[in-house]
C-alpha cells in the first residue's frame, strides 16, 4: 500500500507550523535532548582540545542544537534536504520580527551549563554568538528531489 505523492511531498511543508506545534513551549523531550547535547557537546571539545567547525545536517528549522554548540565551534553549517527550513533558519539569523524566537531553550540550555539567574541580555548574547558563527546554509545537491 503507497501514498499519495500529493499527500507525502515535501512542498507541502510549513516549518512555522511545526514549530508552532512542536516547540511553542519547552517539552519534557527537548529538556532530554539539550542534557545530552551540552554533556556530549562538552566531551567533544573536550577531545579534540579546541573549538571546531560543526555540522548540523538534518537541522529543520530548529536551533536549539546550534545554540548548544556555539561555544565549541568556530563555524557552524546548517544543512537540511528542504530549503524552506533554511529559510526559518534565516529570518532569525536576520532578526526578523516574526521569526521564531528561542529564548526559552537558549535559558535552557544556559542553565543545563550550569549558569544560574540567567538574564535576557546572556540569552541575547549566546543568541549572537550563534548568528556570528553561523556560516553557511546548505541544501544537499545529491538529494533526488524529484522522488519526494
Amino acid at each position: 500500500m503507497g501514498y499519495s505523492k500529493e499527500y507525502t511531498a515535501w512542498s507541502y511543508w510549513d516549518p512555522q507550523h511545526y514549530l508552532k506545534n512542536y516547540f511553542s513551549t519547552l517539552k519534557r523531550d527537548e529538556e532530554e535532548t539539550i542534557k545530552f547535547l551540552v554533556k556530549h557537546l562538552e566531551l567533544v571539545y573536550k577531545f579534540f582540545g579546541k573549538i571546531v567547525p560543526i555540522l548540523e545536517f538534518g537541522c529543520g528549522p530548529v536551533l536549539i542544537h546550534g545554540v548548544a554548540a556555539a561555544p565549541y565551534a568556530s563555524e557552524l553549517y546548517f544543512a537540511d534536504y528542504l530549503q524552506v527550513n533554511l529559510e526559518a533558519i534565516k529570518q532569525w539569523y536576520d532578526q526578523h520580527a516574526d521569526s521564531f524566537k528561542w529564548h526559552e531553550f537558549t535559558k535552557k540550555i544556559l542553565e543545563t551549563e550550569g549558569s544560574t539567574n540567567i538574564n535576557l541580555q546572556e540569552i541575547i548574547e549566546r543568541e549572537n554568538k550563534l548568528r556570528k558563527i553561523s556560516t553557511h546554509f546548505l541544501v544537499p545537491s545529491s538529494l533526488p528531489s524529484s522522488t519526494m
